[in-house]
């Protein structure tokens, strides 16, 4: 699947992973919980409520990777714009709850967005192949 997927669950999955990305690069090594651990039933769950609190999140920390990781905050930046725009298309872009089978296409978009993730960074390529 690629961004092209037009499921807002599938959609919203791929930006929580991105999300995560962004609160460790910006809190460094020493995070004890990722949003992963604290957060994630709660996204996969009720996007609507969860959603607006991650993204304040995520732009504070990502104002701290402009203190040395300029190239990471715009990378990160770009990708997360793009989900947020491809989720502004669907139908639904921000349900109140989700279905078990809008909680596998969560889980489908956090899982590939994270092995494209960590496929980037273990590779030859570039970081821009983040997504």
């Amino acid at each position: 699947m690629s961004l092209n997927q037009k499921d807002s669950c599938y959609l919203l999955g791929r930006l929580f992973a991105l999300y995560e990305l962004v609160d460790m690069a910006a809190l460094g090594r020493g995070v004890h919980a990722t949003i992963r651990d604290n957060l994630y039933d709660a996204a996969a769950s009720q996007p609507r409520s969860i959603f607006p609190l991650l993204d304040q999140k995520s732009e504070r920390n990502l104002a701290l990777l402009d203190k040395g990781r300029k190239g990471l905050r715009f990378i990160l930046t770009r990708r997360i714009a793009e989900i947020k725009e491809a989720i502004s298309r669907a139908e639904d872009p921000f349900p109140s709850s989700l279905l078990d089978r809008q909680r596998d296409l969560f889980k489908l978009g956090y899982d590939e967005q994270r092995s494209n993730i960590f496929d980037a960074t273990s590779s030859s390529k570039a970081p821009a192949t983040i997504g």
